[in-house]
């Protein structure tokens, strides 16, 4: 069994600016993002610059990962988007009183610890998507599936996201339980017009795409650790999967 079935598995068994304006309790009612174009190319370096991101409104926060009306998640996580002719800008807010990563090598299996997650599929035909996690060290993994692993889909974890950028910022100290902390955030920039197919040209065609935020974390029983593992999505899938395309949100890219 190969580590993305590994991961499927786990993932089966764990079980007009949008700010929400479709009915996030209905997961048959995907919701829409409308990204704009910056005035100012935002600067990868994981800092919420007012000049660059102040006209990117920020979406509806996160929700259970099955449904809007799930368990409502501990902590706020929200997301931004920008596009100029060829790249997408990500901005990711996630609140966190403890802010841990501990995996610093590329292609390290971050679902197995707190981290961010964005899938794209370009032309919403459910097939060669991509995957693109990140933790709060600033460490990526990422990858592209032919199919959803449920249609015998394989991921290639050598492909890696031609010409991205990434960065984190933490506002409070990384791996230290000692005080509390604000959050973090995640910025990204990723060439959507390195994605598409041969001939294809980057428009507007409600491009499919989700986030996904991990957050592990445990409690204490008559002082016995017990782990809890807690899924937030930015669109409801109606499951404890992130690999059902027809379920994400859509993209739109105004000018």
């Amino acid at each position: 069994m190969n580590l993305r079935s590994v991961y499927h598995l786990s993932c089966l068994l764990l079980s007009l600016p949008v700010t929400g304006i479709c009915q996030q309790g209905d997961v048959s009612v995907p919701l829409v993002y409308e990204a704009v174009r910056p005035k100012y190319a935002p600067v990868i370096d994981g800092k919420a610059g007012a000049k660059e991101w102040k006209d990117a409104v920020w979406s509806s926060a996160f929700t259970d990962i099955s449904s809007a009306n799930g368990p409502a998640p501990l902590y706020e996580t929200r997301i931004k988007m920008m596009h100029d002719d060829s790249i997408l800008y990500i901005l990711a807010w996630m609140k966190e009183p403890h802010v841990t990563a501990a995996m610093t090598k590329h292609d390290d299996l971050l679902f197995k610890e707190n981290d961010f997650e964005v899938f794209i599929d370009p032309d919403g035909d459910g097939k060669n998507y991509v995957e693109i996690e990140i933790n709060a060290a600033g460490t990526v993994m990422d990858l592209k599936l032919d199919k959803p692993y449920s249609e015998g889909g394989k991921a290639d974890m050598e492909w890696d996201t031609p010409g991205l950028l990434t960065a984190v910022q933490v506002d409070g100290t990384l791996n230290d339980d000692r005080d509390t902390d604000k959050g973090w955030y995640a910025e990204l920039s990723v060439p959507l017009s390195r994605l598409l197919d041969a001939g294809q040209q980057m428009k507007d065609h409600s491009w499919r795409i989700n986030f996904l935020r991990v957050d592990k974390t445990s409690t204490k029983n008559n002082n016995e650790l017990i782990p809890h593992e807690y899924y937030w999505a930015w669109t409801p899938q109606g499951a404890v999967n992130m690999h059902l395309p027809s379920k994400w949100g859509y993209l739109h890219l105004t000018n």
